[in-house]
Order: C-alpha cells, then sequence, then structure tokens
C-alpha cells in the first residue's frame, strides 16, 4: 500500500521521519487498508477459517453452558433464588464491556497494531475463561465465589465476543455468520459433556464434576488457541 502512495503522490513521503511512516502505517492498517480476501483462498484454506470461526464461536460460550447445565447442582446448594443471582452476575458486566471496547479498541488497534491487539485479546481473555470455569471443580460451593466466578465468565466472555466478532469482519462477512452460528451451537457441545462425564444429577457422581468443569475450560482454551493460529498465521 506505501508503495502505491509513494508512486502516486511521492511529495507526501519527504518531510516524513520514522515515526511519521510508522504512524501512516498503522493508520493506512487500521483505518483505509484493504481487509483480507479470503474469497482469493484455495477452497480448503477458506473451509478451514471458517470451521476455525465456527469452533471458536461455540467453545467461547461452553463456560457459560456449563453454568447452565449445572443449574441444578447450584440451586440444591444454594437455594432456588440463586438461579437469578447467578443470571444478573453473568449479563451485568457485558454492556460496559461492550462500550468500553467502543471507545477504545481502535486506539489500542493504532497503537499496537491489529495483529498484536487481537492476539492478545483472544489468547488473554480465552485463558482466563478457562481459568475461571475451572475453579467449579475445586472450589466450594458457596454464594459469594459462585456469584465471583459467574461475574469473570461473563466480563471475559464479553471481551471476547467483541474482539472475535471484530477479527472475523475482517476476513470476510460470511466469517462473522459462521461465527454466530457456531456461538449458537455449544449448548449442543455442552449436552454431550454432561452425559459423558456423568454430570447429570443434583449431587454428581464421584470424579464426574472435575470432568465436566475441565471439559468445559479444555474447550475455552481450544477455541482462544484454534483463533489465534489464525490469526498469527493470516
Amino acid at each position: 500500500h506505501a508503495e502505491h502512495l509513494f508512486r502516486d503522490s511521492p511529495h507526501l513521503f519527504y518531510h516524513l521521519g520514522p515515526e511519521d511512516c510508522a504512524a501512516l502505517a498503522a493508520r493506512e492498517g487500521v483505518g483505509g487498508g484493504r481487509e483480507p480476501q479470503l474469497e482469493a483462498l484455495r477452497p480448503g484454506l477458506r473451509v478451514l477459517t471458517y470451521v476455525t470461526f465456527a469452533v471458536g464461536g461455540m467453545c467461547l460460550t461452553v463456560p457459560w453452558n456449563c453454568i447452565n447445565g449445572a443449574v441444578a447442582v447450584f440451586t440444591a446448594a444454594l437455594g432456588r433464588e440463586s438461579y437469578i443471582l447467578i443470571q444478573a452476575a453473568y449479563y451485568l458486566p457485558a454492556l460496559p464491556v461492550l462500550l468500553l471496547q467502543t471507545r477504545y479498541d481502535s486506539e489500542f488497534d493504532k497503537r499496537f497494531g491489529l495483529r498484536a491487539t487481537y492476539s492478545f485479546r483472544t489468547a488473554f481473555n480465552g485463558a482466563m475463561l478457562a481459568l475461571s470455569v475451572a475453579q467449579f471443580a475445586v472450589v466450594p460451593i458457596s454464594l459469594g465465589p459462585t456469584l465471583a466466578l459467574v461475574a469473570c465468565i461473563g466480563l471475559f466472555q464479553a471481551f471476547a465476543f467483541g474482539a472475535l466478532c471484530q477479527v472475523a469482519a475482517r476476513f470476510s462477512p460470511a466469517c462473522v455468520v459462521v461465527f454466530n452460528v457456531g456461538y449458537q451451537m455449544s449448548p449442543l457441545f455442552v449436552l454431550a459433556l454432561t452425559e459423558a462425564s456423568g454430570f447429570v444429577r443434583d449431587v454428581p457422581l464421584e470424579g464426574s464434576t472435575v470432568a465436566y468443569w475441565a471439559g468445559g475450560a479444555g474447550a475455552a482454551l481450544l477455541g482462544a488457541c484454534a483463533v489465534l493460529l489464525l490469526i498469527l498465521r493470516s
């Protein structure tokens, strides 16, 4: 892109220092640069990109659907009113997070570059989601810690959702569609995880608790790693 600018308007570059060139490149990359041309990829790579975003979307909501799958366990230990509190703890962080992303994401993108910021958001939020859901395997069920962990899941899922939607949009509109389809598919994964682990009762079978929450944490890491690898190699 810089070569085209120089060819068409060489006078723009006569008085630019290294810092100015870096700022121009960042601005062009974020605001006016070309988006990845997914249609130019070989069909196999294009399908792999779609699968990656579908897996990323599905795995992103697995931690929250693991919470929903354990409602019987939580209400048996904490009372029926705890369900409403859990829902509130999950949903309340989402709107402030999305507003913050709207306000500050473009500034960080310009300062650090798209690859660095998207990679950091994907890796950090995926790791924090996995860590939060894994705590349910070892932390005794009580209202305060449960609400705190659910709030962390809501917080980091909101951060990750905003980041991954932006990444998908950088590839093509079809990737956004595929990401949202995957986003809706995680209940099927959690259903299979529930049956496979034996985590299907008010008092789960011995050993099933660790398997269930570990499966949720592993899915969060899998989705983050898949999208992160795509970002780093694209």
